[in-house]
């Protein structure tokens, strides 16, 4: 219908890359982590006045979608994804990475091609944009332009990172740390220990973006998950049964 109709048809990442050209794309790339944290940095600009577009990769339990409209904000949340090298479609003007242990073989090969796939990814950060990238995996950026370079960890390390990590009776609270900015006593809404890495690259996109310490606060607290990722159906005394899309042995260990 759409041949007969005469509509363009194209690859997905071909018209999220148009997309990269025509708004400011934080884009979000990794083995894994990356669509929780992109949901979360979705949810945390579009729950404040400075809104965001996002194209997810899963079904955000706030919105019922894996799409978020904005009809004013020049800003676009994506998912980069690796597979067949797909996000080389894209010119990010922030990117965030958070893992990179090796996936998609059948199309890389061998961990060299896979790493070598990020390293280029790095070289299509706009001039003057940003790269946060997670502490300590193998990738080494070749940003240009004047790109500036920030690392996120889960404790002290990094320059953005979780001090204070208060677990409890189902509930994690951490403060947030980085260059010129702390927030204090952050409920995470999902509150599994794997979020309060995710949530530092979250929050950190959205504090370089201008949202006050106050949203990211209430945004956090208010993010209610992505359907499949540590999705609990059943969580009691005696039974827990949750559905999660994991299949990498890396996130399989988590």
């Amino acid at each position: 219908w759409f041949k007969e109709n005469g509509f363009e048809i194209v690859k997905r990442a071909r018209l999220l890359g148009m997309i990269t050209r025509t708004s400011k794309g934080l884009c979000f790339a990794g083995t894994h982590g990356k669509t929780t944290t992109s949901s979360m940095a979705a949810h945390i600009f579009a729950q404040s006045p400075i809104g965001c577009n996002a194209f997810l990769g899963g079904i955000l339990k706030n919105y019922g979608s894996n799409l978020i409209l904005s009809d004013h904000s020049d800003l676009t949340v994506i998912e980069a994804d690796e597979y067949d090298r797909s996000f080389h479609q894209l010119s990010p003007y922030m990117a965030v990475i958070t893992a990179a242990d090796p996936d998609h073989l059948d199309i890389y090969g061998n961990e060299d091609a896979y790493l070598e796939s990020f390293r280029y990814f790095t070289t299509l950060i706009r001039p003057g944009g940003v790269l946060i990238i997670k502490k300590g995996i193998k990738i080494r950026p070749d940003v240009q332009n004047g790109v500036t370079v920030y690392h996120y960890s889960m404790n002290d390390g990094g320059d953005f990172y979780a001090q204070n990590i208060r677990i409890g009776n189902g509930e994690i609270f951490i403060d947030f740390v980085g260059p010129e900015v702390r927030i204090n006593d952050i409920q995470l809404g999902i509150p599994i220990s794997i979020n309060i890495e995710n949530g530092v690259a979250a929050m950190a996109l959205a504090h370089l973006n201008g949202v006050t310490n106050e949203e990211i606060k209430q945004g956090m607290a208010s993010f209610h998950g992505v359907d499949r990722r540590f999705d609990f159906k059943i969580k009691n005394d005696r039974v827990v049964f949750l559905s999660d899309y994991a299949h990498h042995p890396s996130e399989i260990k988590q």
